[in-house]
């Protein structure tokens, strides 16, 4: 069974409750993971930090049409509409996120862009300093109505919204990892596509796993 099966083979409730169960800073690098997955040919970055003006990650979208940079701001937690300053607190880190670099000139932006992906060393530190043209809100935990309702009607039309349904049913069609201990269940992922394309290179060519034996364990004496 892989990864996916195992993770669709979840409670529902048990996936909401890993997911929300992380640190911010643990969702940053799984979402990073999760967009890589969903979009291998966009770039991404982590940017939070001192200097990430409001955004989490970084969004890098460059097509035959257009080169578009989209910030990524994530939030844990309940978040009640209720609560003014809950609401309020997303509000004002995408204004800053769509405010950040708006003096600079299109030259500039698709110069900064072009240096970005010729200089991947440099990519984060030029990324963060770029504009941004949409952002995406990331919410990992409960959202009212009366949330939801204020934001949609509250914050730009630049701005779109990702749900804890969108993460759950997202990370397990795209990133399982995340429900296993995402960095452990990749390295052994790893290590076992390795062996058995190693093996399969062999006279059989049949997988390495279809000779597996169950050990048999004799139960301690008393």
């Amino acid at each position: 069974m892989n990864l996916r099966k195992k993770a669709e083979a979840l409670p529902k409730a048990l996936r909401r409750k890993i997911i929300m169960d992380y640190q911010e800073t643990d969702l940053h690098t799984f979402l990073k993971e999760l967009f890589q997955a969903m979009q291998p040919d966009y770039t991404f970055e982590i940017t939070h930090g001192p200097q990430e003006f409001g955004k989490d990650l970084v969004i890098l979208k460059v097509d035959n049409f257009t080169k578009e940079v989209i910030g990524v701001v994530v939030k844990r937690g309940r978040i009640n509409g209720k609560t003014l300053g809950d609401v309020d607190d997303l509000k004002s880190r995408t204004e800053i996120v769509l405010s950040k670099g708006a003096e600079k000139t299109l030259r500039e932006i698709k110069s900064q862009i072009e240096q970005a992906l010729a200089h991947p060393t440099e990519t984060k530190s030029i990324l963060e300093d770029l504009p941004v043209s949409k952002v995406f809100v990331v919410l990992a935990g409960d959202f009212s109505k009366n949330a939801r309702r204020r934001l949609t009607s509250e914050i730009a039309s630049e701005i779109e919204v990702f749900d804890i349904e969108w993460l759950i049913n997202n990370f397990t069609e795209f990133y399982p990892q995340i429900f296993f201990e995402g960095q452990v269940a990749d390295f052994l992922l790893k290590k076992t596509n390795e062996l058995e394309e190693s093996h399969r290179r062999g006279e059989s060519g049949n997988n390495l796993s279809e000779y597996f034996v169950a050990p048999l364990i004799r139960p301690l004496s008393a």
